[in-house]
């Protein structure tokens, strides 16, 4: 497991995604000498299909993740539109 500080990750992201494919040894990403994150390599199986489709449990229970983009959506959309409607006047 290779450990780098979230600013040499930065600074040299690439090399380290291409160690990662190449090695598939995970990267622990430390701030303060202290970890925060580990970039593992990607493998078949590990995400369910559509990335959307995780997100359904920030929604109403049996909402699928792609309901609660578009009810969240719908939220930003409406609340736009009543703004432009009161500073029509």
């Amino acid at each position: 497991m290779k450990q780098v500080s979230i600013y040499e990750l930065r600074d040299n992201l690439a090399t380290y995604l291409q160690t990662l494919e190449k090695y598939s040894t995970p990267i622990v990403v430390r701030r303060y000498d202290r970890p925060i994150a580990v970039i593992m390599p990607y493998k078949q199986g590990n995400i369910f299909g559509d990335v959307e489709a995780l997100f359904g449990f920030l929604g109403p229970k049996g909402e699928s993740g792609k309901q609660s983009v578009n009810r969240i959506r719908r939220s930003i959309l409406e609340k736009k539109r009543t703004q432009e409607l009161r500073h029509k006047r």
